[in-house]
């Protein structure tokens, strides 16, 4: 009998503040050198809002706060790499800049956190953020959902 496997589900959460996106250049994990939202994997029951904000405070410290603008997550994508023989979903969630300096809490898988226009994007981005450019999906003018 095969066993069968299910996709990993992660929370990437896009914080903006204007035009601008908080972003990180991964290192050492999955996705080295590729810049990335902060994220993670959601937990067994974890209620995805609990997630994405959780992911915040480990990422990125307790100085930053955010709040949460979509009652449901906008976007999700299926990105185009494979992992050990399986797959991820990404829902991504956005989130309004309040107040706060970003802190890179965890160093040895991110470079750094810094605020970039979303118009101007560095490369390489994480295939699920390159999905949402590519598709012309924008979190700044899309509607509250």
């Amino acid at each position: 009998m095969v066993k069968e496997k299910n996709p990993k589900t992660c929370v990437a959460v896009i914080i903006l503040d204007g035009d601008k996106v908080l972003i990180g250049k991964r290192k050492n994990i999955r996705g080295d050198g590729l810049y990335a939202f902060p994220g993670g994997g959601l937990d067994f029951r974890e209620k995805y809002q609990n997630c994405a904000l959780r992911e915040i405070k480990e990422e990125c410290g307790n100085n930053l706060e955010v709040e949460l603008i979509d009652d449901n997550f906008p976007f999700a994508t299926v990105p185009n790499e494979m992992i050990e023989n399986g797959h991820v979903v990404v829902l991504f969630v956005r989130a309004k800049y309040l107040r706060g300096k970003p802190q890179n809490m965890e160093p040895e898988k991110c470079h750094d956190w810094e605020w970039r226009s979303w118009y101007r994007l560095p490369q390489p981005l994480f295939s699920g953020i390159q999905y949402l450019v590519d598709t012309k999906r924008n979190p700044i003018t899309e509607k509250k959902l």
